[in-house]
Order: structure tokens, then sequence, then C-alpha cells
């Protein structure tokens, strides 16, 4: 991992759509774990802030995700506030969980690079990969801004996220309305559950159909070009790589819809991946 490689692209972001859309995702995530999760506005938010919105969402999501993965029973409650004076906004994200909580003497170390909580009886990891703390933590500070955290082992944890941020003004989108009526059916490889859940039911609420694969056998054996408009692999799987894939694809089918390599890694080279077999990429 290289430090050095984080870098944040501030870009005008409709807030109030971004907290809508972790609501929902949130929601639906939820309920296939049968537990309730809610998102409370504790005050007016800002229409529109300048931010890097991947980062943040990787951020959020990571909280959200782990909060779930660790909770049996009861819930996840998401509040988000905002304190604006002029031209910025605080903007506090609190995530809390009933799951497993945090001895108070790990607490201090949770956002080390690779440091993990396990709970003594099934192992489970608290905090997911440590990797994913530590740099969601240095993505928040250099967002002018900070997490902390709050636990009670056996009764849950609370994640706070603030961020001090421009506010701006929303440009109206130009809707192309030749582009509104296409509808793809979409071949998904990917393997991480909460990235599924995100994309297939953002791409769904666009229109499109979503097939999904989880591992590179699945998308060897599942995979009928005829049926997709676009094939999108994952380079990480459990068994192979995306790229192998995408080989075998190219090896065996003379027609083949655009495969486009997604990717966690900030865009490296993008000729590796059109050298690799893929038409384009990425970032998730």
């Amino acid at each position: 991992f290289d430090r050095r490689k984080l870098e944040l692209l501030p870009a005008p972001l409709n807030f109030e759509d971004f907290v809508a859309e972790i609501e929902s995702i949130s929601a639906l995530m939820a309920e296939q774990k049968g537990l309730r999760f809610d998102l409370e506005r504790l005050s007016d938010l800002p229409k529109a802030i300048e931010v890097d919105a991947t980062r943040l969402r990787q951020v959020i999501w990571n909280l959200v995700s782990n909060a779930m993965k660790f909770t049996k029973e009861g819930g996840v409650v998401m509040t988000v506030s905002a304190d604006v004076e002029e031209d910025f906004a605080t903007i506090i994200m609190e995530v809390e969980d009933t799951g497993i909580g945090i001895p108070e003497a790990e607490l201090d170390k949770i956002f080390a690079m690779y440091y993990q909580v396990k709970s003594g009886k099934d192992n489970l990891h608290a905090v997911g990969t440590g990797i994913g703390l530590a740099v969601s933590k240095q993505l928040i500070n250099m967002m002018d801004g900070d997490i902390t955290v709050t636990s009670e082992e056996g009764f849950g944890s609370t994640f706070t996220v603030s961020i001090h941020v421009p506010i701006v003004e929303l440009e109206e989108p130009v809707i192309d309305a030749k582009r509104d009526n296409v509808h793809l059916n979409i071949f998904m490889v990917e393997d991480i559950e909460l990235n599924v859940t995100v994309a297939k039911s953002l791409l769904e609420s666009l229109g499109h159909s979503v097939t999904v694969a989880m591992t590179g056998e699945e998308a060897l054996v599942n995979f009928v070009p005829d049926q997709y408009d676009l094939a999108l692999l994952d380079i990480q799987l459990p068994d192979m790589t995306g790229f192998d894939v995408a080989k075998y694809y190219r090896e065996h089918y003379d027609h083949l819809p655009p495969l486009v390599a997604l990717t966690a890694n900030v865009m490296k080279d993008r000729r590796e991946y059109l050298e690799n077999g893929m038409d384009d990429a990425i970032s998730k």
C-alpha cells in the first residue's frame, strides 16, 4: 500500500441525493440481513457541497458495511447533520450499531494500518480489514475532518465522521433525450457482496438488467455473449483474475460485448488493462 497515491478530486456533489442513495441502499442491505436501518437527518442539509464523492462514499460504505457485518440482531442507525457558516459546512455523519463492540483497550489501535479487532467467540473481525479504517481516516483528514469512535464491548460501536467542505451551487444537468431510453443487459463479475448490492440496485434503478457471477468459474460457465450488451469484470476474484476471464472470452468467442474492468485501484495505467484484453476500465 502506497500512502502517496491517496489523492482527492473534489467536485460539486448533490448532497441531498448522496444521502438518499446511502439511505436506500443501506436499507436494502439491512433487509437482506434481517436487520433494521434508520437514517435520521438531524438538521437541514446543504443542497450541494464540493467534495470527492467517490472517496466519501467509500468511507461511509466501509463504516455501514462493517456495522451490518458485525451486528447479529438489532440494527444500524445513521445520523446526518450540518453546521453551516457562510460558504462552508461542517457535515457530521454518525454510524451506530448494536454489534459486537470493540474492547476499550483496542480502541486507540483500530485506525492503525492492517490492525484487526477480533471477537472472542466466533473470531469475527470487528472492523473488517484494518486497512479500510486506516485509509478512511487518512482520506477524511484530507477533507479537513476526522473519524472518531466510541464503543462498548458486547453493546455496539459508534463511528463519527466530520468533514469541513465548501457549499456550492449545482449546475442543472443537460439531459440528452436520445440516451434516456437505453436499457442494457449487463453481465457483472464481482465477488464482494456490498459492491454487488450497490452496483446492481444503481444499475437496475436506471432501467438496466444485471446478471451477477461472484467467481471466475461462474463467469466462464454462465456467460453467453449474445445475451449481453456489456460485461463488467472485477480484476481481483477469489479463484482467478478478471484478466484471466477476459482472455478466456477472447479465445472462445468471436463476437463479444465491450469488456470493462472494474478496479478498486486509482487508475494506474489504462494501457495495462487494454493490453490484457479489456476494452476499457473504470474505478469502483
